[in-house]
């Protein structure tokens, strides 16, 4: 089978996401790492995700839950949508977005 050849939107581009640690979180960043993306995460503690996901070379940030201004997307958890560590600055692109 022929691999499709179409360049990926984000190639690219800084991608953060929080809760780097979790189950749905974790397959995330592997994926766009491995897509071409620059893909940075933190999480409040560490755990066999957190150290596979730096051992692929994605930057690990541990014990907070916060966006680095140069993140062009930041890709959060629906398990926190009312905390205010997941909260970007306004100028941040999140997925996935909240309702109306």
């Amino acid at each position: 089978m022929r691999e499709p050849q179409m360049p990926l939107p984000l190639a690219g581009q800084h991608l953060h996401f929080n809760g780097l640690g979790g189950k749905g979180i974790a397959p995330a960043t592997s994926l766009a790492h491995a897509a071409g993306m620059r893909v940075t995460g933190d999480d409040l503690v560490p755990n066999y995700r957190t150290r596979a996901s730096a051992a692929e070379g994605i930057e690990v940030t541990l014990g907070t839950n916060t966006v680095p201004d140069t993140a062009a997307l930041h890709v959060a958890s629906a398990a926190w949508p009312s905390c205010p560590r997941t909260s970007p600055p306004s100028s941040h692109p999140t997925w996935p977005a909240t309702g109306p």
